[in-house]
């Protein structure tokens, strides 16, 4: 009897497993986990242009939660990008609370959070690429596309211009795909890299205006 208990119990945990893993798989393919932090960073804007700061806040606590669970399915690189994104959120929050509302620094701080969104999921569809995945890599390049739309909102002319840019060439990406069913990984680096600095000068202008924090812990 033992024996047939500690089976039991063996498949009991396996099956737990599979359902995990089955459950952290399905939200990776999954639009609407993809996108929900763009809907509510979108909602909290507008809650600002309200001057409704509970809802706002309200709003980035989803943003962040959702941030979290895509952190389940991501990669080193990428989790630490949203790490920082969501510490940035929380900066943001707590400012909220404190009714100092810095405009700038929100929609700064939203287009990173997004764009940081935007580099996860190409990594994503990268790894897609690699094993052959091609079909399910078209799907994420253009949840890529919809995060950089996203994140437009948020930026000003010149980052605009750039993101636009980056969009086209994933479209481009997407037809080769599409005709060839061949990819050039050469351009998904590139894309890797362009995305970067965008979420790179992004920080930078958040520190200009917010100045920067690790500056800070260095002189105390």
């Amino acid at each position: 009897m033992n024996t047939i208990y500690r089976l039991l119990a063996v498949a009991g945990v396996l099956a737990v497993l599979y359902f995990m893993n089955t459950s952290v798989m399905d939200k990776k393919f999954d639009d609407w986990t993809a996108k929900s932090p763009d809907v509510h960073m979108n909602a909290a804007r507008k809650s600002i242009d309200k001057n409704d700061l509970d809802r706002c806040i309200y709003e980035i606590e989803i943003a962040i939660a959702d941030m979290v669970a895509i952190e389940e399915f991501s990669d080193d690189a990428s989790k630490a990008m949203i790490e920082k994104a969501i510490r940035d959120l929380k900066d943001v929050e707590e400012d909220l609370k404190h009714d100092s509302v810095n405009v700038d620094v929100l929609n700064l701080v939203f287009a990173k959070g997004i764009n940081t969104l935007a580099y996860t999921y190409l990594k994503i569809s990268d790894d897609d690429l690699i094993h052959d995945h091609e079909v399910r890599a078209v799907g994420t390049l253009k949840i890529v596309i919809d995060h950089l739309y996203n994140s437009m909102g948020f930026l000003n002319k010149k980052n605009v211009e750039e993101e636009r840019v980056i969009v086209n060439q994933i479209y481009e990406v997407i037809d080769s795909l599409k005709t060839t069913n061949m990819i050039n990984h050469e351009r998904i680096d590139l894309l890797f890299a362009e995305i970067n600095h965008l979420i790179e000068e992004e920080e930078s202008k958040l520190y200009e205006i917010h100045g920067n924090p690790d500056e800070d812990i260095l002189n105390e």
